[in-house]
């Protein structure tokens, strides 16, 4: 087990931009292996069985999952190339109204950008109205004392470190990082932090 502290991530963040160009490289080797085992899915998938004229064999496993996973969003997975000569990407299989939404996922985490950092509610990332304060960090800010108890199980963790940092405030991707670790921190039921130096032990 390590110990991190908002210095710590900013070590791990500047690391991870060195690491960008090999990341992107394995990134584009597995999107063009997918796009393969995709294409060759939708190639069986129209080959015809016994010669029969409209049937249709099978995705392959790794494809119908796909499918399968989004045919209730009526939506569903396309090869490279086939939505408008790019690469891979989700295609509608029913029609939409305007303004309809065609998918709602709740992120695991999230926070604010620096540059919204006052004007912005910390948990609905609602803008408008005078926002009320963290008293113990400064830093987070809510549009009603519900957000802010609602916000509470998540931002406790970071609290302490917010506080220990003020007036200086980490980076968006440093702090998303530390809810990462929070959450990791939270599922493995470990207890929440006294202070910066107990805080967010990674396995």
């Amino acid at each position: 087990m390590s110990e991190f502290t908002f210095e710590r991530l900013a070590v791990a963040e500047r690391t991870m931009r060195a690491d960008e160009k090999r990341e992107a490289a394995r990134a584009a080797a597995e999107e063009a292996w997918v796009d393969e085992r995709v294409a060759e899915g939708e190639r069986l998938a129209a080959r015809p069985v016994d010669g029969g004229v409209g049937e249709r064999k099978p995705a392959s496993t790794g494809t119908a999952r796909w499918h399968e996973a989004l045919a209730p969003w009526g939506l569903t997975l396309a090869a490279a190339g086939a939505v408008g000569g790019g690469g891979r990407g989700l295609v509608t299989t029913r029609s939409f109204k305007r303004g309809e939404v065609l998918m709602r996922v709740t992120p695991a985490v999230a926070v604010v950008s620096g540059r919204h950092l006052s004007s912005r509610c910390h948990h609905s990332h609602a803008t408008g109205g005078r926002l009320l304060v963290c008293s113990r960090c400064g830093c987070a800010r809510y549009c009603s004392a519900d957000h802010q108890r609602a916000a509470w199980a998540g931002h406790r963790d970071e609290c302490a470190l917010l506080a220990q940092t003020r007036p200086r405030v980490p980076g968006q991707t440093v702090r998303l990082l530390a809810r990462l670790l929070a959450l990791l921190r939270r599922s493995a039921g470990a207890p929440p932090p006294e202070d910066a130096g107990e805080w967010a032990r990674s396995a």
